[in-house]
Order: C-alpha cells, then structure tokens, then sequence
C-alpha cells in the first residue's frame, strides 16, 4: 500500500504566482493506494473510474515506463478538487510507485511528483507536492520577506523552505468544487496592478501571521487568516458557501477562517481555541457542511 498525505494552503493561495511568499502545512487526512497487476490501466477513486481522459491518457504515459499495465485503486476521505492536496497525494503514490525499486531521496519523489502535478494544474507553483512529499510545513519566501530572521527555516530548493510552524486547524468542505485551473485563469485574467496588490498584502499578512505565532498569539493569528479571506473574496476567488462557512466559524468562537485552495467551492479551515473544536463542527453540520479530518 502507498499512502501520502493531504495539504491545506493556510496564506498564498494565487498570489504565489505572483511574487508573495505562501505557507503550507500537511493535514492528518491521508490518501490511501492499492496497486495490482492487471491486463489494463485502470485508476478508481473510492471505486469509482477516473474520467478524465486526456490526463488519464498523459498519466499512463508516465507510468508505462516504470511498470507494466495495473489498477490504481485511490481511497480517501479528501474530495478531489476541493483544495486539499489530492492530485498532489496521488502523485506523489505515483511517484512513490514509479522509483519504489531505487531508493529514491524525498527530492527525487518530489521532483517526479511536481511532472505529474503538471498534468492536472499546467503550471503549478511546486508549494502542494512539496508539502506533499516531505509532510511537513512549507514555506515559499518571497524576495521581500523579512521571515528568515523571525523563524528557524531549512531550505529545500529554490525559495522553498521547511519549517516548524504548524498551527491546529478545523477543515470544512462546502459540498461543491470547481476546478482550480478554472480558478486560477480567472486569477490570471484579473487587471494586473490589482494582482501585484494583492500579493502585497498577503506578503505583509504572512510576516504578521509568523511574528504573532512565535509570541503564541494564536487570536492574531486566526484573524490574519480572516483576513486573508477577505482580500480573497475581493479578488472573487470565494463564493456564498465558503464566505457562509467563514461567518458560522466566527459566529462559533473562531479565532479566525479563510477558504483555502483554488476556492470558487472547496474548503475552509478555522483557527479556534479547543474549546470551541466541536460548536465549529457541529454548526457547520447543522448548515449541510461536513468537516474533513
């Protein structure tokens, strides 16, 4: 069995492609995979057949070179396209799967999963399989970033950069997805002054967000995340579901909530005092929002 784990963007989402730094942490929420020997290449996901066929054709591409034909079986609780990490879980299984007879270092699995990644985004910022591959917080840095004197940071490549900072989060899925490359041309497709702001001030909400969780202020914290979400929602990156998640969350005592993902649907998560864990929950229950995790 293969297995890796899902991710949840907590600062960046969109504006890393346009020049401000993004923090990713690992979720406990896994992708689990099966693999066996079949006379055709068959993907199921919680038994139902993957049908995309032009990214199925471009996978099967890849993986004939490293094994004859088989069935991926993928079963997970994280729904596919809801900002969560999946098409970065399944490639890394299938990176893992790939080089499983080389004794691969995570940078080899990482480099292998950003090719997949490919197929399913075109031009991803990297920040997802990374989190992916070393199931650890990631930080991308900016070029203006005043991080590196606030926080212990071990660089991986590039401006890439792991890093203990790992709050504990609530994860919600509104019920509906839409497709993050969808998401992101309607980012891209924004005047461009207005995507330079933006990534501005998400820079500038990233360096608060780590000076006030090394003084444990996790109230600042989650509202940095608010926030976040509000500059999303201008950029229109939400939509009614989410931005009703975010108010329940607060209305139950949150420290804070913000979509997270390519939005348009997907998920939230919520900063909170444990105290509040399970009104968050079960408000979001009672609203027809079931909580990941």
């Amino acid at each position: 069995m293969y297995t890796a784990h899902g991710k949840a963007i907590l600062l960046g989402e969109h504006s890393v492609l346009y020049g401000s730094g993004a923090l990713c942490i690992p979720l406990k929420t896994r992708v689990e995979c099966y693999f066996v020997h079949e006379t055709e290449w068959k993907i199921t996901i919680n038994d139902e057949l993957f049908r995309d066929k032009k990214a199925f054709g471009q996978l099967i591409k890849i993986l004939e070179d490293y094994s004859d034909t088989g069935h991926f079986s993928f079963e997970t609780e994280i729904p596919p396209g809801a900002g969560l990490g999946f098409s970065a879980a399944i490639s890394n299984i299938f990176s893992q799967f790939c080089l499983r007879n080389s004794s691969p270092s995570l940078k080899d699995i990482n480099s292998l999963s950003y090719r997949f990644e490919q197929i399913f985004h075109k031009t991803p910022s990297g920040l997802d399989n990374t989190a992916v591959t070393y199931n650890s917080p990631v930080f991308v840095l900016s070029q203006t970033s005043s991080i590196k004197n606030m926080i212990n940071l071990k660089h991986i490549h590039g401006n890439f950069y792991l890093t203990d900072i790992n709050p504990e989060i609530i994860t919600g899925f509104c019920g509906s997805v839409t497709p993050t490359s969808q998401m992101v041309e309607t980012f891209r497709g924004l005047p461009d002054d207005k995507k330079a702001f933006f990534a501005t001030n998400i820079d500038s909400l990233i360096s608060s967000f780590v000076k006030s969780y090394t003084d444990s202020d996790m109230k600042s914290c989650g509202q940095y995340l608010t926030e976040s979400h509000r500059l999303l929602c201008e950029m229109k990156m939400s939509s009614p579901q989410l931005d009703e998640m975010v108010e329940i969350a607060l209305e139950a005592g949150a420290w804070g909530a913000k979509m997270t993902g390519g939005g348009g649907g997907g998920c939230v998560i919520s900063m909170a005092p444990p105290s509040k864990t399970e009104m968050i929950i079960k408000r979001w229950a009672e609203n027809g929002y079931r909580t990941i995790g």
